[in-house]
């Protein structure tokens, strides 16, 4: 017998299907974070090795992405839910009985190719199951699925390692996994144009290349900073087979009669301008997360949980504003309300540049509450009009894209982020030490207070060491805070400059009309209405 639509069945339990996984499954990209000195004691590796249990479920989340289209085509969209929920239950299975390192990192492995699948999903569901003059809502609720968890991870992480151990962190997955996997039988459907009679050759060369590319693109974003990028040759080697393999994968699927995944999508202008969007949002969103934590706590003096509870705010200010986003996002033209997120991102970011080492803990909230605010009204807005003007059959194909490039950017931001921090301060490390010399009465002045200091209880030549070390100390401190400035700055100005790109989306209304032309159309029939109105009454009259 074959299946009710989708649109027979009530949406917001649809939504609920695909949100309640979706959330925990992004949680997983930054609950983890906070637990590696826990799991490498538990393991008895280091640090560095227990690393890579974070790196390998991003990389698994970036390489299932480009078959989704082609996968949901194959085995239907309810097939593809399931087979995402098994592999991320299974995953987080192995991940709670292992006592090996390299258990737990197939296991990850295994749960990020799940989560991979799911995020991409979750948006195409959405936009399948809410009519067309509603996706704003739909962006919306998937914005509470996507964005919030990064936000509450580090908290939710850090609660659950301090007060029970580390394996809870995944334990948690398996019971809201068996829930999703209900709730995705009762209330999911397999639409029937979704689903293709596929072609019996799969496309290999599309899918090696692409998981050759993002495999060792990502290896050298982890590794780069610590082997200063360019100077080691592997990471040359590895760099140039990433853009060979990714070049290669563009060109071939564009040409391939049955590629893996249609980039064909990207030549909708909407959805190539609403990706470049959502990839800025990432950038923002993923760089702030990590700059802001050690910031805190290296700068600062913070400690992992208050500086973890510092950032909570933003979850709150984004919860808010995507209820009310989501109620207008509707009724007013998208790219205002994506140029206003632009604005709002972009002084929200730049207010980070105003902390200082005698900051209070407002000075950190209150632009996260700011920050928070503008990633809603972006996030919503260019997310639904990214997908206005794509056919429905092409939904699955342009999520999985979608997901791949934020992921991709996601990954940059990281890396580059952490890079930029260290050279803008060993370049302000080479200004200011310019000023320790003999010839600056306030150096002099403040290095004779020191060593007198500390003369009362040691040898002088102790004594003069020590305050030189005290004064570098500072010095160190100062170049950082400075490059952390920098490039605080330096994502406010992108958020700026990013504005311009509103003006390329194309807003046409649901009867194929421009958005301004159908304002007019309104207003004209009203004059006209009420003219004719009038007519009639002084006739009859």
């Amino acid at each position: 017998m074959e299946e009710n639509s989708t649109k027979q069945v009530n949406k917001y339990l649809v939504a609920l299907a695909v949100i309640l996984p979706t959330f925990f499954v992004a949680l997983g990209t930054s609950a983890a974070n906070v637990a590696m000195k826990h799991i490498a004691g538990f393991l008895g590796a280091t640090q560095y090795e227990t690393n890579t249990v974070v790196t390998m479920y991003l990389i698994a989340n970036a390489m299932v992405l480009p078959i989704l289209g082609w996968l949901t085509k194959t085995i239907g969209q309810k097939n593809t839910l399931y087979l995402s929920m098994i592999m991320f239950i299974g995953g987080a299975i192995l991940c709670v009985s292992t006592h090996s390192l390299n258990v737990l990192l197939v296991a990850r492995t295994i749960q990020g190719f799940g989560g991979g699948i799911m995020i991409p999903m979750c948006q195409a569901v959405l936009l399948y199951t809410f009519p067309i003059e509603e996706r704003g809502k739909a962006m919306s609720l998937f914005g509470f699925s996507v964005i919030l968890p990064p936000l509450l991870g580090p908290t939710f992480g850090g609660f659950i390692t301090d007060n029970s151990s580390w394996q809870w962190i995944f334990l948690i997955n398996i019971p809201v996994g068996i829930l999703s996997v209900i709730l995705m039988y009762l209330f999911i459907t397999d639409p029937p144009e979704i689903r293709e009679k596929h072609q019996k050759q799969f496309d290999i060369p599309g899918l090696i290349s692409v998981i050759v590319g993002l495999g060792c693109m990502q290896y050298v974003l982890d590794k780069g900073q610590q082997y200063n990028w360019f100077d080691t040759g592997w990471i040359c080697v590895l760099s140039a087979i990433s853009v060979t393999m990714l070049t290669f994968y563009l060109v071939w699927e564009t040409i391939y009669k049955n590629p893996i995944s249609d980039v064909r999508v990207f030549k909708d202008v909407n959805f190539a301008v609403g990706t470049a969007l959502g990839c800025f949002i990432q950038v923002v969103l993923y760089s702030t997360l990590m700059l802001l934590p050690a910031f805190l706590q290296t700068i600062l003096g913070y400690s992992p949980t208050m500086s973890g509870l510092s950032i909570l705010p933003r979850s709150l200010s984004v919860t808010i504003m995507l209820i009310v986003v989501g109620k207008i996002a509707d009724k007013i033209d998208n790219r205002v309300l994506i140029a206003i997120g632009l604005i709002i991102i972009g002084f929200g970011t730049f207010m980070f540049t105003n902390l200082n080492l005698t900051s209070s803990i407002a000075w950190v909230v209150i632009p996260n509450l700011v920050l928070g605010a503008g990633i809603a009204f972006t996030f919503t807005a260019s997310s639904s009009i990214s997908f206005a003007t794509l056919p429905k059959n092409k939904l699955h194909d342009a999520a999985g894209l979608g997901s791949l490039a934020r992921a991709v950017a996601a990954a940059f931001s990281t890396s580059l982020t952490a890079t930029s921090v260290e050279r803008f301060s060993q370049v302000h490390q080479g200004y200011l030490v310019s000023n320790l010399s003999q010839y600056s009465l306030i150096f002099q002045n403040k290095l004779a207070q020191l060593q007198s200091y500390f003369s009362v209880n040691l040898p002088a030549f102790l004594a003069a060491k020590k305050a030189n070390a005290v004064i570098y100390h500072d010095l160190l401190i100062q170049s950082r805070l400075m490059a952390y400035f920098d490039t605080f700055a330096f994502l406010a100005v992108v958020s700026f400059c990013a504005i311009p790109l509103c003006l390329l989306f194309q807003i046409k209304s649901y009867s194929g009309k421009s958005y301004l032309k159908k304002q007019y159309i309104w207003f004209m029939y009203s004059i006209r209405h009420y003219k004719l109105k009038d007519i009639r009454k002084r006739i009859r009259g």
